[in-house]
C-alpha cells in the first residue's frame, strides 16, 4: 500500500470522510481501488468509518472484510449503523460467534434482526442472564422464546424455561409429557409449582424407567405411592424395588418383599434383610442357599449382635461384613 492511500484511509475519520468523498466524486480516486486498499488495511475501525461516511461503496465486500477480521464489536456496529448493510451475513457471523452479549445487542439494536434465529442461538447457549436480556429488550420477547422452546421439543429447554418464567405452564406441562423423557418429567414435577402432578405421574410411569418412577415416589409429596409402587413391581427391577422399599414413605414392605423374591437377584434379596422382620429370614436364607457368597454374608449379618443397629444402613453393613 502506498503512503498516499494509507494517509487517505487514516483521514477517514476526519471531517466525516469528506476528502475521500471529493476524490471519489471527481474520479481522481476510484471506488474499487479504494475499497480493495481499504480491505488490505485490515482495520475494522476504518472499514466501518468508510461505510458510514462514503456513499456507494460495496457494503457486502466491506462486511465480509470485517467478518474475516472477526471483530464482533464492528460486526455489530456495521449492522446497526450502516444503512442497507447485508444483515444476513452479519447476523450469521454474530450467531456463529456464540457470544451471548453481542447476540443480545444485535437483537436489541439492529432493525430487521431475525429474532427467532437469535433467540434459538441464545437458548442453545443456555445462559438465562442473556435470555432475560433478550426478553426484556425485544418486543414480545417472552412469547418469541416460548414458541422457540415449544418448537424445539427439547426436554431440557422446556424444563429450564418453565423453571425460570412459570409462564404458560399448562402448555409446557403437555410439552414435557410429549417428550417422554423421564428425567425432565420428574424434575418438572419436583421443581415447578402449580403443575398437574397426576398427569406427570402417569407420564413417568409410561416411560417404564424404574429410576425416575422411584424418585418420583420418593421426592414428590403429592404422588400416589401405591400407583408408583405397582409400576416398580411390574418393572421387576431388583435395585429399584429395594430402593423403593428403603426410601419411600408408606411403601408396602411386605408386597415389595414378595416382588424382590421373584427377581432372583441375590444381591438385593440380601439387602432386603435390612428392611424386613426376622420372620422373613428363613425365606431369604432358602433363596440365598443358591449363592455361596451372599449366603455367607447373610449368615454373618444375622449372627452379629449389632444387627439391629445395621438396619437401613447398607454402607455400615458392607464395611462390617465384607472386611473379612
Amino acid at each position: 500500500m502506498n503512503q498516499y492511500m494509507k494517509k487517505l484511509i487514516e483521514e477517514l475519520n476526519n471531517r466525516n470522510g469528506r476528502i475521500v468523498s471529493l476524490l471519489l466524486d471527481s474520479n481522481i480516486l476510484y471506488k474499487d481501488e479504494f475499497t480493495n486498499e481499504l480491505i488490505k488495511f485490515n482495520n475494522p475501525f476504518y472499514i466501518y468509518n468508510a461505510a458510514k461516511y462514503i456513499k456507494g461503496l460495496d457494503l457486502k465486500a466491506l462486511s465480509e472484510a470485517i467478518i474475516k477480521i472477526n471483530n464482533l464489536e464492528y460486526i455489530y456496529k456495521f449492522a446497526k449503523d450502516i444503512k442497507n448493510a447485508p444483515l444476513d451475513i452479519l447476523e450469521n457471523a454474530i450467531t456463529k460467534s456464540n457470544v451471548p452479549g453481542y447476540i443480545c445487542l444485535f437483537a436489541r439494536d439492529v432493525r430487521g434482526a431475525n429474532y427467532n434465529k437469535l433467540g434459538r442461538v441464545l437458548l442453545q447457549i443456555g445462559n438465562y442472564t442473556y435470555i432475560d436480556s433478550f426478553i426484556n429488550n425485544v418486543r414480545n420477547g417472552l412469547n418469541i422464546i416460548l414458541n422457540i422452546v415449544l418448537d424445539s421439543k427439547d426436554p431440557k429447554k422446556i424444563y429450564d424455561f418453565a423453571y425460570h418464567y412459570k409462564y404458560h405452564l399448562e402448555e409446557l406441562t403437555n410439552a414435557i409429557i410429549d417428550t417422554k423423557n423421564p428425567k425432565y418429567i420428574y424434575l418438572f414435577a419436583k421443581n415447578i409449582e402449580n403443575t398437574e402432578i397426576k398427569e406427570l405421574e402417569k407420564a413417568v410411569i409410561d416411560t417404564n424407567n424404574s429410576e425416575y418412577i422411584y424418585l418420583f415416589a420418593k421426592d414428590i409429596n403429592e404422588s400416589n405411592t401405591l400407583l408408583l409402587q405397582d409400576a416398580i413391581i411390574k418393572s421387576n427391577n431388583a435395585e429399584y424395588i429395594y430402593k423403593f422399599a428403603r426410601d419411600v414413605k408408606n411403601a408396602d414392605i411386605n408386597k415389595l418383599f414378595d416382588a424382590i423374591i421373584k427377581t432372583n437377584n441375590y444381591e438385593y434379596i440380601f439387602y432386603f434383610t435390612l428392611l424386613v422382620s426376622k420372620e422373613k429370614f428363613k425365606q431369604i436364607g432358602d433363596i440365598l442357599v443358591n449363592d455361596a457368597f451372599y449366603l455367607a454374608l447373610f449368615n454373618e449379618l444375622i449372627s452379629n449382635s449389632n444387627f439391629i443397629n445395621y438396619q437401613n444402613n447398607r454402607e455400615v453393613v458392607m464395611k462390617r461384613v465384607l472386611k473379612k
